[in-house]
């Protein structure tokens, strides 16, 4: 058992990763008495697994978008049915393996040996994980292993529920609205362990700059519009499409592009902008340690409808569009925001323009638009999860140590009846002694 408390922070690579850092970095830097120990997919998973289900995921999310739709329907009728019959998955305890054929099955389906060894190694007080995957098998380690006074719960920073998410042996939801807590309470997930937290992000990206200085840094020195774009790790084609609809414009307008070193698409918009020859107006970010600093000079967002990227711009009071997502939950995502008026969609060329029409003449619009942002958003989302976190594992570190202490005083009880027995055996056998040399 560690001298403190141990919270386990178990993330997707490249995916979800943003939030759980901003965790770490919050809880590290106000508390001092609890570890964090942050693991992703990549290091956790053996290479080979690791990257048969990242082929999956591009395949299911972004290729086939449609084998995901039809997985969260499955996982939803399923939820449902199981709380139609009252039923809950229950799982047993794992026995050795025995045998050639014991051990080789053992090796296919016991996926959870991985997480099952680390909670071995750290014994954290409680583990938070980003992705339906990892919350299962945490759960299957856990229950499977008999580990008791361990609390496992999920963070969804997500606009809407991936249904995967729903495990009624988890103990904790972090949500990020009310809707999603109201989908979980319909799939019979007890209210009481759902908090609405929002989206954690990071202070860094909180800060505010001062315009003119970023405009300096990347060497702008007019005074039209700036249309950022963020492409993200995935879904270049989307970029693409979305960098010609804007040089086509006939909008005075500085297209700022934050490739994320994608060579393709850094060459692709040279082409594009000599071709049409905009090359003044293009400027190229291969990469951005401090995202922040475009948020000051971004009049105008383009950007895929991932968690994270939309929550950052949303603080800044930013005027989001959001392009085409992989399909399933982003897409679901920016549906969301638009429902809302968060921002607005910019699916095709069509929508695009018609996006950035709206945002350039409706100034009453754009007014409405901050203010809705602003009473959307819920401050400090990093604290209010990390304290949570750390009032859970106080709990069950204070249950273990008690425990400790139990298992100390029970020992020195039998230790004690132990030299008592010892005592007794000696007089017993000094009598016995005493009467043989009578006789």
């Amino acid at each position: 058992m560690l001298e403190k408390k141990c919270i386990l922070l178990l993330y997707g690579e490249g995916r979800y990763d943003t939030s759980m850092k901003a965790i770490k970095d919050y809880i590290e830097t106000n508390h001092r008495d609890a570890y964090v120990v942050a693991i992703s997919d990549k290091e956790l998973y053996s290479f080979n697994k690791f990257k048969i289900g990242f082929f999956i995921y591009k395949l299911s999310s972004r290729s086939c978008g449609f084998i995901n739709s039809f997985n969260v329907k499955v996982r939803s009728l399923t939820c449902k049915l199981r709380l139609k019959n009252g039923k809950k998955k229950k799982i047993k305890a794992s026995k050795p393996a025995t045998g050639v054929i014991g051990e080789f099955f053992y090796n296919i389906t016991e996926k959870y040996r991985r997480i099952h060894n680390i909670l071995i190694r750290y014994t954290p007080d409680v583990v938070v994980c980003s992705t339906p995957k990892l919350l299962h098998d945490t759960i299957t380690a856990k229950h499977k292993g008999s580990m008791k006074n361990l609390s496992v719960a999920a963070l969804i920073t997500d606009y809407n529920l991936d249904s995967r998410f729903v495990d009624y042996r988890t103990n904790y939801y972090f949500v990020q609205n009310d809707d999603i807590q109201e989908r979980l309470v319909g799939y019979g997930v007890e209210k009481r362990r759902i908090k609405v937290s929002g989206t954690p992000i990071c202070r860094n990206v909180m800060k505010n700059h001062e315009r003119e200085i970023v405009l300096r840094e990347l060497g702008i020195e007019n005074d039209n519009m700036n249309v950022v774009l963020v492409s993200g790790r995935y879904g270049g084609k989307v970029i693409k499409s979305a960098v010609m609809s804007l040089i086509e414009m006939q909008y005075d307008m500085n297209i700022i592009l934050i490739t994320g070193e994608n060579d393709g698409l850094i060459k692709y918009t040279d082409m594009l902008a000599k071709t049409k020859s905009r090359e003044r107006d293009v400027f190229i970010v291969e990469q951005v340690e401090d995202l922040s600093k475009l948020y000051a000079v971004a009049d105008i967002m383009i950007a895929k409808p991932t968690a994270t990227i939309t929550f950052e711009a949303i603080y800044h009071n930013v005027k989001l569009i959001t392009c085409r997502g992989a399909e399933g939950i982003e897409d679901r995502n920016a549906h969301y925001l638009a429902t809302h008026q968060l921002s607005l969609l910019g699916d095709n060329n069509d929508d695009l323009v018609q996006s950035m029409s709206k945002y350039i003449t409706d100034e009453e619009f754009c007014r409405d638009l901050a203010y809705r942002q602003n009473e959307y958003l819920l401050p400090n989302c990093d604290k209010v999860v990390g304290e949570i976190l750390l009032l859970v594992a106080e709990k069950n570190y204070n249950k273990k140590k008690q425990l400790l202490i139990d298992a100390d005083d029970a020992t020195k009880k039998l230790l004690q009846s132990a030299e008592v027995d010892d005592v007794a055996k000696v007089e017993i056998a000094s009598d016995n002694i005493e009467e043989d040399t009578e006789e």
